[in-house]
């Protein structure tokens, strides 16, 4: 079986300040680098990496990427760093018309980014329905279809919907908080979703939005109510508390058919949302108090499996560090894990990102399905599983 990536591939321009951190209309010095990125591109890669690790030893497991590309140098560099690391470029559309996706992004010291410019027009234009259609036999014979949010709405729903019929899992990259909202027509459609708290808000806020249309009512309630959590979840202090007061979001989200939420939450690790039967798991989980849990017998109930994030040696580069993560959960779950393990593997895979100065770290760096599945074990000795009520409001 086979991964299906369909997204972005970018050519990241990163600039690392050295001693100095940067300053808004000052220069810095640093170090500038050229490094192959997009989320597509970066989930397809990191699965890659854990799929295939002995070379010498027919692979079981592909990985296509469907992009799009350029007829320019920053194309022909990143196609030669495919074939360097034995990625297909079967998938990969060179257009005529449209010009390589190009990122340009500033980090601070910590390795955050301070600011970024964003060129990446090109998929929404140059991935359409039609090429969906072309890639159809692909994905209807596939493990597992992940899509980013770069693709346009007609393509994501196309996609997502071919997958479906097919019963292959869908997971969705939501990418920035902009274009999160475009997985809210086709949430029915989808396995997972892989969003930060803010962008699981902004689609919970979405979600609320499109059921009050028809009323005309509620839409800036629920855009307010959203702004008022960004804010409050900066004094989130530890997972449990952050991820009690993103529950109703979660709800909301997961109501509209969608399977399970995969949220990342940085230094604080990741953690598994689903819905499931109040009385399934009450006798091993810890219950945060309700006055209404007494009344709530038989109802449905948010489960969140915490997996904490594995302690970095240096952090040296965060901007792949998720899409890591994502790369590293759709590997175990081709090669058979549970959704538990999947979900430790790709917070292993992500401390390896998190140490690199790549988007994502290569098989010299640690990333091996062996020494990652390792790591992942210790990590799931340290998993946490909380409820939480399933009001779905927002």
């Amino acid at each position: 079986m086979s991964v299906v990536v369909i997204g972005g591939v970018v050519l990241d321009v990163q600039a690392h300040p050295a001693d100095a951190d940067v300053q808004r209309g000052s220069s810095v010095p640093g170090k500038v680098s050229q490094v192959p990125g997009g989320v597509g591109r970066n989930i397809a890669e990191a699965a890659h990496h854990l799929l295939n690790q002995q070379q010498q030893q027919q692979q079981q497991h592909g990985v296509l990427l469907v992009s799009v590309v350029g007829q320019d140098a920053a194309a022909d560099a990143l196609l030669a760093n495919f074939k360097q690391h034995g990625l297909s470029t079967a998938g990969i559309i060179r257009s005529a018309t449209a010009s390589t996706p190009c990122v340009v992004a500033v980090l601070d010291r910590s390795g955050e980014v301070a600011a970024c410019v964003a060129d990446v027009a090109a998929p929404a234009a140059e991935l359409t329905p039609d090429v969906v259609q072309q890639h159809l036999p692909a994905i209807q014979q596939a493990g597992l279809l992940v899509l980013d949010a770069n693709l346009q709405q007609q393509a994501l729903a196309a996609a997502a919907q071919a997958a479906a019929a097919a019963g292959v899992p869908v997971l969705f990259e939501p990418v920035s908080v902009p274009k999160s909202v475009r997985c809210v027509p086709v949430l029915q459609h989808l396995t997972f979703i892989t969003p930060n708290a803010n962008e699981l808000l902004t689609i919970a806020a979405a979600v609320q939005q499109q059921q009050h249309t028809s009323s005309h009512t509620g839409s800036a309630a629920s855009s307010n109510a959203a702004l008022q959590q960004q804010v409050s979840l900066e004094q989130a202090s530890c997972p449990q508390q952050l991820l009690a007061q993103l529950a109703p979001a979660a709800a909301t989200v997961l109501s509209q058919g969608l399977k399970h939420i995969i949220l990342t939450m940085g230094s604080q690790g990741a953690a598994l949302l689903t819905m499931q039967p109040q009385q399934h798991h009450s006798q091993q989980l810890h219950r945060p108090q309700s006055s209404s849990s007494s009344r709530s017998r038989g109802r449905r109930q948010l489960v969140a499996h915490h997996i904490p994030a594995a302690h970095a040696a240096a952090v040296v580069n965060l901007s792949g560090a998720g899409d890591t993560l994502t790369g590293g959960v759709a590997a175990a779950l081709l090669r058979g894990a549970s959704l538990q393990e999947a979900l430790a593997v790709g917070v292993a895979a992500a401390k390896l990102a998190v140490e690199c100065s790549l988007n994502v770290p290569g098989p010299t760096r640690g990333m091996r399905y062996s020494s990652v599945w390792q790591q992942a074990q210790q990590l799931l000795g340290k998993m946490q599983v909380w409820e939480f009520p399933a009001a779905s409001a927002l």
